[in-house]
């Protein structure tokens, strides 16, 4: 139930920039600039998430994320023109390889701070980009017809519900094994490399003759 409710939050959160995104008028460098963040962001989270929370391996990871990236970098840009969706579509394709690289690179026990660092650049990275998307000089303002949803409090206040969802996700280190990592209902392990010291009295060349080794 708990990771229901963090994973509902967090489609909220980023879905709540899609009616943003598509009203109003900007100027071209302004639908360019959101459309690379977003592309990039979403691509590059989804990369991240995906292994750690839901245990999805590196190939089908990556293809979600670049399908993800792609797709929201598209929404993005699309009232910039072909430049804003190209430049959109690229980077979410760039991010989404991005993300599950970064992620197989990083060690298990580092996981848990990737986790919550990466959902601290997304919001942060998200609100600037509402900040940006915010009709406070578009069409819909000079029309008086703000609503609720195009409140940058609002927003923010899901910022803050997004944080402390990631924050409170089951993703903890196991105390029975430093390499026992638990991630949303799924269990990784990675064998720390424990070098064997010699024995007292014993030498290298009695070592290698116990081996079989002539060399």
């Amino acid at each position: 139930m708990n990771e229901f409710l963090v994973w509902t939050t967090w489609i909220l959160f980023g879905g709540m920039l899609l009616p943003v995104a598509i009203a109003g008028r900007r100027t071209p460098q302004t639908e360019m600039v959101c459309a690379m963040t977003v592309g990039t962001v979403v691509g590059w989270s989804v990369g991240i998430y995906l292994p750690i929370a839901a245990g999805i391996s590196f190939f089908y990871a990556t293809v979600i994320a670049m399908g993800a990236g792609t797709v929201a970098g598209w929404v993005a840009g699309w009232r910039g023109g072909i430049r804003g969706v190209l430049e959109g579509s690229v980077s979410g394709w760039m991010g989404g390889m991005m993300g599950p690289m970064l992620e197989e690179m990083v060690s298990p026990r580092y996981v848990p701070t990737l986790f919550h660092l990466t959902s601290v650049l997304v919001a942060g990275s998200f609100f600037l980009v509402y900040l940006l998307l915010d009709p406070v000089s578009s069409v819909l303002h000079q029309r008086r017809e703000l609503v609720w949803r195009n409140r940058p409090v609002v927003y923010l206040l899901w910022v803050l519900c997004f944080l402390l969802s990631s924050h409170f996700y089951p993703l903890s280190a196991s105390e029975e094994s430093p390499g026992h990592l638990h991630g949303g209902g799924q269990t990784f392990w990675y064998e720390p490399f424990v070098p064997t010291p010699l024995s007292v009295g014993e030498s290298v060349e009695g070592n290698r003759a116990c081996h079989g080794c002539e060399c």
